[in-house]
Formats: structure tokens, C-alpha cells, sequence
């Protein structure tokens, strides 16, 4: 295809069907460069044609009914009762997995253990007076902290 560059996309519209001018009329009978050009690009498009057509002719419309009938016929209907019995498997399997597990085992705590929990210090009442509730409280200057009788006593709160 040695087309001219100066008619090249006049001679396409042509070759597709478009009308050519007088002057793309006029250059053609004198060119053979574009005159083989323009033959080549027609052939070229008769065949994208018929491949088109054919295509058409061989699958029909993406919505239409006929290919919906032919999804229909090329697939038969499978029986889900295999499934069913595979789910119901699967989800057996699973309880028994789940339900058959080992309790986990009681903590025994032996019994010194359990008798050190329970010990307490002697400390606690050893280490309390009687007098205690007379220290709780700091005596302040001026305070008497002992309290004389009238009878001259010194006694102990």
C-alpha cells in the first residue's frame, strides 16, 4: 500500500464507503500507488465484514433468549443432594470436634498450700495493749493527759 500522504485519509473514507471528490477521482486515475491502495483497503474491510457477519450469525445477542436457551441446554441441572450431604458432613464433623474436646483438668491445691492461705501472724495480737486507745492520740501542749481526782490521785484514762 504506497498511497500518496496528501490523499491517504480521503482515499480510507472512500475504501469505507464514503463518496470520494472530483479531485480524489481525478488523482486515482492517474496514481496507481493509491488506486492499489484503495483496492487493498476495500478487500481488507470486505473481510472484516464477513468475519463480522459470521460472528453475528454464530452467537447470538448477550441478552437475548436464544443465548439464555443455549446456557440452559449446554449446562444440565446438577442435583444439590450431594452438596446437602456434604454440608451435613462437614457441620457433624465440626460438633464432634467441638463437643468431644477434654474438660481441662481441676487445679488441686495440695494442703500446705492451702494451710499457709489461711495462717495469720501472731504479731496481730501480740503487739496490741490494752492501752492503746489512750496512745491513738498525741497529747498536745497545755493538754493534761492525766486527770487528778479531787483526791489528789494520779490515774489513767
Amino acid at each position: 500500500m504506497n498511497a500518496c500522504p496528501k490523499w491517504r485519509e480521503e482515499l480510507i473514507d472512500h475504501a469505507l464507503g464514503g463518496l470520494p471528490a472530483a479531485a480524489l477521482q481525478a488523482h486515482l486515475a492517474t496514481c496507481a500507488g493509491c488506486s492499489e491502495a484503495l483496492e487493498a483497503w476495500r478487500r481488507k474491510a470486505a473481510q472484516i465484514d464477513t468475519g463480522v457477519q459470521q460472528l453475528i450469525a454464530a452467537e447470538p445477542r448477550a441478552q437475548g433468549p436464544e443465548r439464555v436457551l443455549t446456557q440452559i441446554q449446554r449446562s444440565p441441572v446438577k442435583p444439590f443432594y450431594g452438596r446437602v450431604a456434604l454440608a451435613a458432613l462437614m457441620l457433624t464433623v465440626s460438633l464432634v470436634v467441638v463437643l468431644d474436646r477434654p474438660a481441662p483438668p481441676k487445679k488441686v491445691v495440695p494442703f500446705p498450700v492451702m494451710a499457709l492461705s489461711t495462717w495469720r501472724s501472731p504479731t496481730q495480737s501480740l503487739l496490741h495493749s490494752a492501752a492503746d486507745p489512750l496512745l491513738r492520740r498525741v497529747p498536745r501542749l497545755g493538754e493534761k493527759f492525766f486527770e487528778t481526782k479531787p483526791t489528789g490521785d494520779k490515774n489513767a484514762q
